[in-house]
């Protein structure tokens, strides 16, 4: 595992407006996808930035978790 990456997946309200934003400080568009869940991603040398938007009719405090996020430990039971 030692050439891999790991892209925190940012949220925001629209994809276009963060394209936008990034598109000025020098970042290019690799990816863009609009359904069926909005998301973006952006490029500048080794940086990247995964920006992804709710779907319509879904408040953003309903956002889905980063898609970075590591898995939850389950706790199991000692024994007797």
């Amino acid at each position: 595992m030692a050439n891999e990456i790991a892209i925190p997946l940012l949220p925001c309200h629209s994809i276009d407006e963060m394209a936008d934003f990034y598109t000025m400080l020098g970042f290019r568009r690799i990816y863009y996808q609009v359904r069926p869940n909005p998301y973006v991603l952006l490029k500048r040398e080794d940086l990247a930035r995964a920006v992804s938007a709710p779907r319509s009719g879904r408040p953003p405090s309903r956002h889905p978790a980063p898609a970075s996020r590591p898995p939850r430990s389950r706790r199991r039971p000692g024994p007797g």
